[in-house]
């Protein structure tokens, strides 16, 4: 069980995705000012906050990262932050527009976007 409430943390660290014994996660989100994870992952609670995390972390030594059926309404900045990425899974989101920081991904290779919910394709990619 992880208390988090009456702080003014913006992100939770990688590293926790790695304690998947976690069960529960107390966050208000009133005091703390979550950048990371999203809101919507928050919400869905400590399962969700660990599997987000888990792929925060394992993405950046594995230069993969898949975010895939997560709710995710846009694209986290932080994974425009994930040096060397090659491949990149946002599939089945209900993402809406794509970062312009997404231009910092350089090495990526293979980006699927299929299932969201894109306006326009960004001068980015």
């Amino acid at each position: 069980e992880l208390t988090i409430t009456g702080n003014e943390l913006s992100m939770l660290p990688p590293e926790l995705g790695c304690v998947t014994s976690l069960q529960m996660v107390h966050v208000d989100p009133e005091n703390n000012h979550l950048r990371s994870p999203p809101a919507e992952i928050v919400k869905e609670g400590a399962a969700a906050i660990v599997e987000y995390l888990k792929e925060m972390y394992e993405a950046r030594m594995s230069r993969e990262c898949d975010i895939a059926r997560m709710g995710l309404l846009g694209l986290p900045n932080e994974v425009c932050n994930i040096k060397g990425l090659t491949k990149l899974n946002v599939s089945d989101n209900l993402v809406k527009m794509i970062p312009l920081s997404m231009r910092s991904l350089s090495e990526l290779t293979e980006l699927n976007l299929s299932d969201n919910r894109l306006l326009v394709m960004p001068p980015v990619i």
